[in-house]
C-alpha cells in the first residue's frame, strides 16, 4: 500500500509540474513565435506589393511594347540581308532593307505582307523592284519594278500580285534600288526569307490568337505579328504607343525604321 500512495504522490507531482511549468513555457514560446512568423509575412506581403507596383510602373513608362517578344523558329537556315551601308559599283545610293530577320521567318498566311523600309528620296530614273523565288527553283515565282515610293515604311502585298504560297516551302525575297538597267552591279539589294507554316503547328503553351501580334511573334510568326503591328501604326499615326510595339518587334531582329 505505501508502494502504491508513493507512485500516485509522484504521478500527482509530475502533474503539478506539468501545470505549472512546463504549459506556461511552452504557451511563452508560442507567443513569441507567432508574431516573428506574422511579421515575416507581413514583410513579404509587402515586398511583394512593391515589386508588383514597380512592374507596373515600368509597365506604364515602356508602353505595351515590352509585352512584344518574338521567337525565332527553331527550324531555319540563316540568310543574309544585303542592304544598309552596302553599295554596289562604287555608287552612293539610298539605303533599302528588307523587314526581316536574318533567318526563314514565317508566316501562317498564303498571301503574306511584305515590308521593306527606304530610308531617303530616290534620285530620278531609279526603280524599285521585287523578287520572289523559290528556294529549289531557279525561274522566279513574279518579278515586278514599282515605281519610286516616298521615304518610310513600304508595304507590299503578295495577294496583289496573284502569289499565293505553299506551305512547308522556302521563299527568297529581295526589294532592288535599280537605277541602271544596263548595269546591275549598281543595284543595292536587300533579301530576306519566308516560309508558310501550318498555323496549328506553331501554337505554343499559351496558345496562339491571331488577332494579337504579340501572340503572333511568340508563336514565331514574324510577317503577321509586322502585318498587324504596321496596320496598327497606319490606323493612328499620331499615337506613339503602335509605333513603339511595332519597333520593339523590329529591333529584336536588328532592325530600325528610325
Amino acid at each position: 500500500m505505501r508502494v502504491i500512495a508513493r507512485e500516485a504522490t509522484q504521478r500527482v507531482r509530475r502533474i503539478l509540474f506539468l501545470a505549472l511549468i512546463v504549459v506556461p513555457l511552452l504557451a511563452a514560446a508560442d507567443t513569441h513565435v507567432e508574431p516573428d512568423a506574422a511579421a515575416r509575412d507581413a514583410e513579404a506581403a509587402k515586398g511583394e506589393a512593391e515589386v508588383e507596383s514597380e512592374m507596373e510602373e515600368a509597365a506604364g513608362k515602356q508602353g505595351s511594347s515590352m509585352r512584344i517578344v518574338y521567337v525565332p523558329p527553331i527550324r531555319g537556315s540563316v540568310k543574309v540581308s544585303v542592304g544598309g551601308g552596302i553599295r554596289f559599283g562604287g555608287r552612293a545610293m539610298p539605303e533599302v532593307v528588307a523587314l526581316a530577320p536574318e533567318h526563314v521567318a514565317q508566316t501562317a498566311r498564303a498571301h503574306p505582307t511584305l515590308f521593306w523600309h527606304l530610308d531617303s528620296e530616290l534620285t530620278d530614273g531609279t526603280r524599285i523592284e521585287f523578287v520572289l523565288l523559290r528556294e529549289d527553283a531557279v525561274d522566279p515565282v513574279v518579278q515586278r519594278a514599282f515605281p519610286a515610293p516616298r521615304p518610310g515604311v513600304q508595304r507590299l502585298e503578295l495577294a496583289d500580285l496573284g502569289v499565293e504560297l505553299e506551305s512547308g516551302v522556302d521563299y527568297e525575297w529581295s526589294i532592288a534600288l535599280v537605277r541602271d538597267e544596263d548595269d546591275r552591279s549598281a543595284d543595292t539589294v536587300s533579301l530576306a526569307g519566308l516560309r508558310r507554316v501550318d498555323a496549328s503547328a506553331t501554337k505554343s503553351l499559351l496558345g496562339l490568337d491571331p488577332q494579337d501580334p504579340a501572340s503572333l511573334a511568340m508563336n514565331s510568326l514574324w510577317y503577321d505579328a509586322l502585318a498587324r503591328l504596321q496596320d496598327a501604326v497606319e490606323a493612328a499615326p499620331d499615337d506613339p504607343a503602335p509605333r513603339a510595339r511595332r519597333d520593339a518587334l523590329l529591333r529584336q531582329a536588328g532592325l530600325s525604321v528610325d
